[in-house]
Order: structure tokens, then C-alpha cells, then sequence
């Protein structure tokens, strides 16, 4: 079984690169004129540039020579020549929902994938899954019927529909999920820790009627993506450890019913003098009936949040926890690239801290 170092990253081996064409030189470079012009073994680039496999090890300032050497000589693949030696074809399918809720893949989480494809010569094909009713063979996409990718990345994060499990488990080529919850094989952020991080830090300031503030909840949680139910129960944990009440602020749907929901909770006796909410969405609500009610952010009322970039609302940076959305697309892959290498080979999950952004949504609570 894998096992992550102290700091969480995962080191991969890169592979499947082929050497063409070479900056100074009339034909095309071998694996013999990187070997030379790195100064290491032939067997050493094969394993780093090839995906061979063997005993030979290879350090990271050694690879990182043989990287820069390929480079330097023009270093190409040949994809067939990959293919016919190795059995691989040089590229990883990203599979996708057909239901928009049930995919989310941000622009820096697309960024980390294609860093490190670009990083390792690989290309990407896209498709999208077939939903609950997968009986007929049309719906199944070619990339799972037919054989034309290394492994896949999964990025389907909630209600996956059983038959689709068994598919993907069930196929020869490895399979990575990215930004989901499994027993193995996947990569995902810790909103737990986050939501138990950013509601301690409330508590440092001396905040004791805080809130968790949620629009994205629905009562039979249909929908509902891990990370709403993971950061609530992160907050929840850090209130009980501080023997406080935990309230949960649901706000209803349109914009309008949330907007007078707050109203009303502000303008109680026992209003919160500081909120944990899910996102964005919350954060507007709260900036327009603070300012209604006269109230100021965060002299008032604070709040903290969590988001993929630091965000301003109201002209005030919002303090928040954010999500390594890049880094789940970069180590998913790598990961996946690993796992390539060892199809057989069950991974732990891997499990990416948030960092936090101070802001300017944050204060010590009005002593009274």
C-alpha cells in the first residue's frame, strides 16, 4: 500500500517519451545522445523517458539532468513507436457527468492537468460519462468500450451510479478520481480540516455566536457536492470542542427569500457576531443586508470562507480558506502516472490541505 511523505506529495514517474530531432543535431537524438549528454546510463533514460520497467532507480537530481538533456536535444515522442513497444498510447482520457452538478472542474484544476501532461509528453481526450441507465453499449463512451488511453481520471464527485463503479473498476486500464471520496484511488481536498481551521480562527478572535451560512443545501441532499457536508461538520466539530452551540443557516432559494431570511437572523437579539459560509453566493447576500441593516463588515459581523482565489466583496477581500484546486489536478494526474506504472497496485487516498488567506473579513468580536 502507498503511503504519502509529511507533506503530502506524491512523486511520479514520468512517462512514455520517445526521442526525436535534436537542437544541434542533423538526425534524430537517441536515447544514447541524451544518456551522454546527461552523463548516466543508458537504462537510467530508459526508465525516466520510456516508462521502462527494470531495478534500475533513478534519483531526482538524476532525472531532472536527463529531463533537461532531452529537452536541450529536441526530445520528441513517437507515438507509435510507444505504442508498439510498450503497449501504450501516450494519453490519459478525462471522463466527465452529463449532469453539470456532478462534474466541477475549475480553470486551475484543468491548469494542474495539463501541467503535468505537458511535463510528461502526454495528451488528454475528454468524455463525458453515460448516466444511471447504462444497459445500452452507445451510451458507454468509446474510450471505455475501446482501448485508446492509459488510465483515466475521474472527475464525477457525487450519486455515481453503481454499474458506472463497476465499469470503471472493472476495466484494464487504472483509474483516478479527482475531487472525490473513495476507499483508494482519488484525490481530494480536506474541507473538513478547513471548516474546523477557519471556524477556530473565529474563535480566536473571540466570536462565540457563530453560524454556519449554506445556499447550496437541499433537504434530501440531492445534488449536494462532499465538501458542503465535509466543511459543515469541520465547523461543527470545532464548536463542540469549544462547548459551543453549533447553528446551521440554511438559505432558502430565490435570491430575494434568502436576502429577508438574513434580514430577520441579524436583526434577532441573538444574531451571530460572526459566520462561516460555504462560498461566494453567501458572502453577497450577507454584504447587501448588513449594509441595509447599517451594520458593517467586519466590525459588525465577520466572515470567513472558502474559495479557489481570493476574492473581493463589498471592497473587502474576503478572509477564506482556499481550495488547492491546481494542486488536485497536478498530483491526480501524477498520481495517475504512477499508477500506470503499477495498474495492480491499490493508492491511498490522497488528501490536500487548504491554505488560508486573511483578508479583510475578519475581527475580534465587540465586547459588549
Amino acid at each position: 500500500m502507498f503511503h504519502q511523505s509529511a507533506s503530502g506529495v506524491v512523486s511520479p514517474t514520468p512517462l512514455g517519451l520517445e526521442v526525436e530531432g535534436g537542437a544541434g543535431l542533423s538526425r534524430r537524438a537517441t536515447v544514447k545522445d541524451v544518456a551522454a549528454l546527461a552523463g548516466v546510463t543508458h537504462a537510467s533514460v530508459s526508465v525516466v523517458l520510456n516508462g521502462a520497467s527494470g531495478n534500475t532507480r533513478v534519483s531526482d537530481e538524476t532525472r531532472q539532468r536527463i529531463l533537461e538533456a532531452a529537452q536541450q536535444l529536441g526530445y520528441k515522442r513517437n507515438g507509435s513507436l510507444v505504442s508498439a513497444r510498450t503497449g501504450r498510447f501516450g494519453a490519459l482520457a478525462l471522463l466527465l457527468s452529463t449532469i453539470n452538478q456532478r462534474s466541477n472542474l475549475p480553470q486551475k484544476m484543468w491548469s494542474g492537468i495539463q501541467d503535468e501532461l505537458d511535463a510528461n509528453d502526454m495528451s488528454l481526450t475528454l468524455a463525458r460519462l453515460p448516466e444511471e441507465e447504462l444497459a445500452p453499449d452507445a451510451t458507454v463512451p468509446k474510450v471505455l468500450r475501446e482501448m485508446t488511453a492509459d488510465g483515466f481520471l475521474v472527475n464525477y464527485t457525487n450519486h455515481i451510479p453503481p454499474k458506472l463503479l463497476q465499469l470503471i473498476h472493472g476495466h484494464s486500464a487504472p483509474a483516478i478520481w479527482l475531487n472525490a471520496q473513495h476507499e483508494r484511488d482519488c484525490v481530494y481536498p480536506n474541507d473538513f480540516a478547513a471548516g474546523a481551521q477557519v471556524t477556530r480562527r473565529l474563535l480566536e478572535l473571540g466570536h462565540q455566536k457563530i453560524a454556519y451560512m449554506d445556499a447550496s443545501h437541499r433537504e434530501d441532499d440531492a445534488g449536494e457536492h462532499y465538501s458542503a457536508l465535509a466543511r459543515r461538520e469541520g465547523f461543527e466539530s470545532a464548536m463542540r470542542e469549544a462547548a459551543l452551540p453549533a447553528r446551521a443557516v440554511w438559505l432558502a432559494h430565490p435570491f430575494e427569500n434568502q436576502a429577508a431570511q438574513l434580514e430577520a437572523i441579524l436583526g434577532a437579539a441573538d444574531a451571530p457576531t460572526a459566520f462561516v459560509g460555504y462560498g461566494r453566493a453567501e458572502a453577497e447576500v450577507l454584504w447587501l443586508v448588513a449594509a441595509k441593516l447599517g451594520l458593517q463588515i467586519p466590525r459588525d459581523v465577520s466572515y470567513v470562507t472558502f474559495e479557489s482565489d481570493v476574492l473581493r466583496v463589498g471592497g473587502l477581500e474576503l478572509s477564506c480558506a482556499l481550495v488547492p484546486e491546481y494542486e488536485m489536478g497536478r498530483q491526480a494526474t501524477r498520481l495517475l502516472l504512477q499508477k500506470i506504472g503499477a495498474p495492480s497496485q491499490e493508492w491511498e487516498p490522497l488528501v490536500l490541505p487548504f491554505a488560508f488567506h486573511a483578508g479583510q473579513s475578519l475581527a475580534p468580536t465587540k465586547k459588549p
